[in-house]
Formats: C-alpha cells, sequence, structure tokens
C-alpha cells in the first residue's frame, strides 16, 4: 500500500513539474524549492514525455522490488544510526549477503532514500565546525595547488591552460606560473623553483592536497612521494605535508588564489602564447595580486612580504634540474623555425611581434620546440630535404 501512495506521489509530482515548468518565470531552482524536490529531478522530469514518465516509473518499481527483501536490514541500520550513508549500507549488505542482487551504487542510494521516506526518517543537517586559526609565523609556510582553465584564441577557438599557485600563508604574497600541459613532477619542480626566486627564498614547510603529481600512493596514512618530487624534497631539504582535497581549513588560502586567478585574472583575457600569458601574469601579481589590500589582512601582500622574505630560508638555483645549453631559434612570422634548410611549424599565436625564441633539440630523428620555461611547443620528424615545411600546429 504504501508503495502505491508512493507511486501516485511521483505521477502527481511530475504533473506538476510540468505544469510549473511552462511559466518562462519558473527556473528549476525555483520549482524545486517550491516542490520540496532536487533540482535535478526538476530537470530530468522536464526532459521526459508521459510515456517516457511511466516507463521510468515501472523501472524505479523493479528495482524497489530487488531490493525490497533487504527492507528491514536498512532500517535496522538506519534505527542504530540515523545518519549512515547509503554507501556504507551498500557495503554493510554486500558483507552480509554473499548473493545480494548486482545493482548499482545509485539505485541502492535510491532505495534507502525510499526506506527513509516510508519510515520517516530524516537525514541529519551536518554543520562543519569550524574555528579561526591562529596567524602563520613570519616565513613558516606556503601553500600550493594547481588550477586548469579554457582561454580564448583570438580565432575564436579554445586552449586550455594549467596553472601552479603557491601563496606565503602570513603575507598572502603569490606566484602564478603557467603551461599548455598538465603538471608532471619534472614541471611541478621546475615551478616550485621558479616561485622560490620570486618570493626570494623558501618557507619552513609546504602544503599541498594529496595530488598525483606529488604521491604515488597512500598507504595506511603514509605517503610515498613520487620519484621526481623526492628527489626534489630530499635535494632541497624542504618540509612538505599533504592534507585532504578541498579542505578550506587547513588550505583555503590557496584555494581562494586558484579561484582569484580563474575569477580575476583569467576572466575575458584572450591567449596569445604561453610565453606572453605568464608575461601578463606577472604584472597582474605586481599590479593587483600583490599589490592591493587584502580583504582579510587589510594590508598590502607585498608590504608584509618585505618583512616575511626575511625570515624565508636562503634560496640558490637547484642542480636537480638539468640545465644543458640548449640552442635558441627565432620564431618567424609565419610562426616557424628554420633549421637546416626546412622550416618547422610551433603553434600559432607564438609569434608575439617581437620574435621570441625557442629551445630546439634533436633526438633519435625527432626535432622538439620548446620554450624558455622547457614547455614542450611541438614535436616533428627532421626532414632529410631542403626547403620544405614541417608539421602540424599541435602538439
Amino acid at each position: 500500500m504504501k508503495t502505491q501512495i508512493h507511486d501516485l506521489r511521483k505521477v502527481r509530482m511530475w504533473y506538476e513539474v510540468k505544469e510549473l515548468s511552462s511559466n518562462p518565470g519558473n527556473s528549476d531552482s525555483k520549482i524545486a524549492k517550491k516542490l520540496g524536490i532536487d533540482r535535478r529531478t526538476v530537470s530530468r522530469y522536464k526532459k521526459m514525455s508521459e510515456d517516457e514518465f511511466h516507463e521510468f516509473s515501472m523501472k524505479q518499481r523493479v528495482y524497489e522490488l530487488v531490493l525490497s527483501p533487504y527492507y528491514p536490514d536498512v532500517l535496522s541500520l538506519l534505527s542504530i544510526d540515523n545518519g549512515l550513508p547509503a554507501a556504507v549500507i551498500e557495503d554493510r549488505l554486500k558483507e552480509k549477503y554473499a548473493d545480494l542482487p548486482k545493482v548499482n551504487s545509485k539505485t541502492v542510494y535510491n532505495f534507502v532514500q525510499h526506506v527513509r521516506r516510508q519510515e520517516k526518517i530524516p537525514v541529519p543537517e551536518k554543520i562543519r565546525q569550524t574555528e579561526a586559526l591562529e596567524e602563520f609565523a613570519y616565513g613558516s609556510q606556503a601553500q600550493v595547488d594547481f588550477g586548469t582553465a579554457q582561454m580564448r584564441r583570438l580565432d575564436g577557438s579554445r586552449r586550455r591552460v594549467y596553472f601552479f599557485a603557491l601563496v606565503l600563508s602570513r603575507s598572502r604574497y603569490k606566484y602564478v606560473f603557467f603551461q599548455t600541459t598538465p603538471f608532471t613532477g619534472k614541471t611541478a619542480v621546475q615551478a616550485h623553483e621558479q616561485a622560490f626566486k620570486y618570493i626570494e627564498g623558501i618557507p619552513g614547510k609546504l602544503l599541498y592536497d594529496q595530488d598525483s603529481v606529488f604521491l604515488k600512493s597512500e598507504n595506511l596514512g603514509d605517503y610515498l612521494l613520487a620519484d621526481d618530487f623526492r628527489r626534489y624534497r630530499d635535494e632541497r631539504g624542504i618540509s612538505v605535508e599533504f592534507c585532504r582535497k578541498a579542505d578550506p581549513q587547513s588550505k583555503g588560502r590557496v584555494e581562494n588564489v586558484v579561484g582569484y586567478v580563474k575569477n580575476n585574472f583569467l576572466r575575458a583575457r584572450t591567449f596569445h602564447d604561453i610565453d606572453r600569458l605568464n608575461e601578463e601574469v606577472l604584472s597582474w601579481l605586481e599590479r593587483k595580486a600583490n599589490g592591493t589590500k587584502h580583504a582579510t589582512t587589510k594590508r598590502l601582500p607585498h608590504d608584509v612580504w618585505l618583512i616575511e622574505k626575511e625570515h624565508l630560508s636562503f634560496f640558490r638555483p637547484s642542480p636537480a634540474i638539468p640545465r644543458d645549453e640548449i640552442p635558441t631559434y627565432t620564431v618567424r612570422k609565419d610562426n616557424t623555425i628554420s633549421y637546416k634548410g626546412n622550416f618547422y611549424r610551433v603553434p600559432y599565436g607564438t609569434y608575439n611581434g617581437k620574435g621570441p625564441e625557442v629551445l630546439l633539440k634533436v633526438k633519435d630523428g625527432t626535432l622538439s620546440l620548446s620554450n624558455r620555461q622547457g614547455i614542450l611547443l611541438a614535436e616533428h620528424p627532421v626532414s632529410l630535404e631542403k626547403g620544405k615545411v614541417r608539421g602540424d600546429t599541435q602538439v
């Protein structure tokens, strides 16, 4: 009887969603609030014809019947802990019943929600307890994170960029570095070196997410550092700490910087080339990010950094980063470089009117072109002919 009532309620809800959505002034969120249902449910119901809705309802009914023998178990678990997540309940059922029907986790979640509705067991409201943290000592910590965003080119196409961000926890003095490929252990090390050069020292501790750039795995609470970063840490003698992802209390400063870069620096900005973007972000750091009053401290990050940098450890370039002398070639107006009688393309927009130089390496018949930050721009097979233009513009 309860299931029939629940089915009728769903049918009525579908009709109400359809009726309310006929008014252009009713958004999905507004309808969801009025009916007391999830916004995603509103969106799903709006897309369904009447026949599709009835078919959907029948499938849901079958799923409920498949799991209905486990109703007492679910109810018992919720009686013990009414805040128990569906994922835990699913695991407990699998542990208890080897022949538990093979349904996906979303089905189990829906069934648990069904039991909650029938038994009037609400989900307890979770309130995250936070407290104001003491201010960090000068030079004691910096926080590091990565971000990515899509930028628009002059021709209207899109270009994804990736960035490294570091912020000193006391002064909020920031550094940002961009590249056109995802960060690896090696390029993350390069970014660290450039950051330490920019802030003129090394902080006492560096705080990170549990990112695959730095970690291979976590074993019973022990972090296994990725090889490149482990070697770098050992050589530098830096102290590192890892925290939970998206934890605003422990790593909120740099997460705010990532959002600041996306919503302030990158917003409505056109991508020309990666070198120009890094020049632009350095100007933005000086002008805006480090040059205007911070909302929390009410001070200029640059002014506080003048004090903080005296508390940072001495920095000199690290031999962990290869610094072999690599020949440079000037990019021509047609975004090519000339090498041994042939022309090799670099990505459109690399030429910026200044005749930028790129680094050229040849190994095993492959010619590689990189910018001065060591970021790969293009790779092409070496041509044995003369006077040819080689290569696609994409890496």
